[in-house]
């Protein structure tokens, strides 16, 4: 059982300081054909979007603004695409000044959407749980002993075994539900994923992926003010929900403590924000999107060799300015790409 004290985790920039709900995927498609014309018309138009090369999803061009996407010039009657990955969802939030007012943000967009006749394609509702509420091990001891009630007829595990020191293992993730279902619930240790030492506490975030209509049903939910909280434990209690095995029906079985417990904190938490993490190809292509100019324009005053120098200089003064931000970047950035595709699931 991990420890019901969390210290460490609280003095960590990067570990949540306590429980929280999060939008953590978003994408919706709406017939307006003009990108520009569509962000305008959800409220977007804060978000500084850059024409970005080639397309994708049978689109031919793109607007991007850091992770948040705009697929455009598809068929006649494919309008235009937009997918906030979980990056992304941080990101719109950091464009909201003030954090109270990120909520409403997330409120006032999913109102635009139904108000544009938006087509959801997905949406995940994440729960972050730091206090030890959440034992990954119990998750995974009832799925392996069947000792749940669910519609889901088949649970996958997905873990990575480091057979060298240098190597960072990236915990385990349980994965309930089809790769092709409409709703898919998946738990994982995001201390593990993120290459974090697990003297600083425990941190498991519980998944909800909503495709298609499901999508759809979330939104129409929130929107008619169905607390977070309540919908993320609704539709984790309806697929998942670990039984003593007391009949063999299982509907008839009482549930586990634990998940009771941790069912009635968390239906009372209300949707929350997070902070982007920031990976160093966001710096490079921050860099190279701010002063590209600026650095070929050096190059072409001091010449090829005195411009090696120049940079030479630059890299060896930053050196000695890294700091512990710096290193944690270099360390997240490298461990994101050994990370199993969570979201392809």
């Amino acid at each position: 059982m991990p420890p019901s004290s969390n210290t460490g985790a609280k003095n960590t920039s990067l570990v949540p300081s306590e429980n929280r709900a999060l939008i953590d995927w978003l994408a919706w498609t709406v017939k307006e054909f003009d990108p520009h014309a569509a962000i305008a018309s959800l409220g977007l138009s804060f978000l500084p979007f850059q024409a970005s090369p080639g397309g994708g999803m049978g689109y031919r061009s793109t607007l991007r603004c850091g992770h948040i996407t705009v697929f455009f010039d598809g068929a006649e009657n494919m309008g235009c695409h937009f997918v906030m990955s979980g990056q992304g969802c941080r990101e719109f939030e950091g464009r909201v000044k003030n954090s109270k007012n990120r909520t409403v943000a997330w409120y006032r967009l999913m109102h635009s959407l139904q108000a544009a006749g938006a087509n959801i394609t997905r949406i995940d509702l994440a729960v972050d749980t730091v206090d030890g509420s959440l034992p990954l091990e119990n998750v995974e001891k009832s799925v392996r002993e069947r000792r749940v009630q669910s519609r889901f007829r088949e649970a996958m595990m997905y873990e990575k075994i480091a057979l060298t020191d240098t190597e960072k293992p990236t915990g385990k993730t349980i994965y309930l539900g089809s790769s092709q279902g409409k709703i898919k619930i998946r738990f994982y240790d995001k201390m593990a994923e993120r290459g974090l030492s697990p003297d600083l506490g425990s941190w498991v975030r519980a998944e909800v992926q909503c495709m298609a209509e499901r999508a759809a049903a979330v939104v129409m939910h929130l929107c008619k003010g169905v607390e977070f909280g309540e919908l993320v434990v609704s539709c984790l209690n309806t697929y998942y929900r670990p039984i003593n095995a007391e009949s063999v029906n299982k509907s008839h079985c009482s549930t586990q403590d634990w998940w009771s417990a941790w069912l009635t904190t968390t239906e009372k938490i209300r949707l929350t924000s997070a902070k982007a993490v920031k990976y160093v190809t966001d710096s490079m292509e921050y860099v190279k999107r701010q002063y590209g100019a600026t650095f070929a324009m050096f190059k072409k005053y001091l010449g090829v060799a005195a411009f090696s120098d120049f940079m030479h200089d630059l890299v060896s003064t930053g050196r000695d300015r890294m700091s512990r931000k710096h290193t944690d970047m270099i360390e997240i950035t490298n461990l994101s790409e050994l990370l199993p595709p969570y979201h392809a699931f």
